[in-house]
């Protein structure tokens, strides 16, 4: 809901947005890994964090410190289809650009001059790397990701800024790229169905066949 209020905000002026989208199945895992590696995730188990929404839903099975146990609800942070629908309830369909992440994957420089053309700029892309730099990370020790967490619950708690100096630095410093694993068998079937109902709105909210989406997913 933030991210659609803050769309929203930005697109009201002379801005449009621009949104990427990926299939929910293969976001669930790059959301349980980027939730693991910055908190409050702590359930290294990636079926049992999705079982768990709805007692954390109710307050229950909470990470030590979370401060936000709204981040933990998976379903409702890969409901794409429900998110593009509360944007577009707020901001005209002609300010917003769909790009989707494996037409970016086929073709780069085209997604990449869709976006300039959308945004109204020179549809020259001149020097810039278009390689992937998204890898998949996980931290080093649980710990010290536990004690970047609390330092940063800290700091919005005095109203200092987070993601800068030291905090930063000790993240970054925690970090090591990772293999993504295929997801536990069974489990992609039950996203799958788990998804479906908002993968269909997102396709009516898109004008975009995505019946793909509802087949295996390949992950890098």
């Amino acid at each position: 809901y933030h991210v659609v209020r803050t769309v929203a905000e930005l697109a009201g002026g002379r801005r449009r947005s621009a949104d990427g989208l990926s299939p929910p199945v293969a976001m669930r895992p790059a959301v349980h890994r980027r939730l693991m590696f910055s908190g409050p995730e702590t359930e290294q188990e990636i079926r049992r964090a999705w079982a768990l929404q709805e007692a954390r839903a109710k307050g229950d099975d909470l990470p030590a410190g979370t401060k936000a146990p709204e981040h933990l609800q998976y379903r409702n942070a890969c409901s794409l289809g429900r998110m593009c629908q509360r944007l577009l309830q707020r901001v005209p369909r002609e300010r917003v650009h769909f790009v989707f992440t494996e037409d970016m994957a086929a073709d780069p420089k085209g997604s990449y001059r869709a976006v300039l053309r959308f945004l109204g700029l020179s549809e020259d892309p001149g020097d810039v790397s278009l390689e992937a730099v998204n890898v998949a990370h996980a931290p080093k020790s649980r710990a010290i990701s536990a004690l970047i967490a609390l330092g940063g619950s800290i700091q919005r708690s005095l109203g200092l800024r987070t993601g800068k100096g030291f905090l930063r630095r000790l993240r970054q410093a925690n970090r090591r790229e990772v293999t993504r694993e295929p997801l536990p068998p069974g489990f992609e079937t039950e996203l799958r169905a788990a998804f479906a109902e908002d993968i269909a709105l997102l396709q009516q909210v898109t004008v975009r066949d995505l019946s793909h989406w509802q087949g295996p997913q390949q992950r890098g």
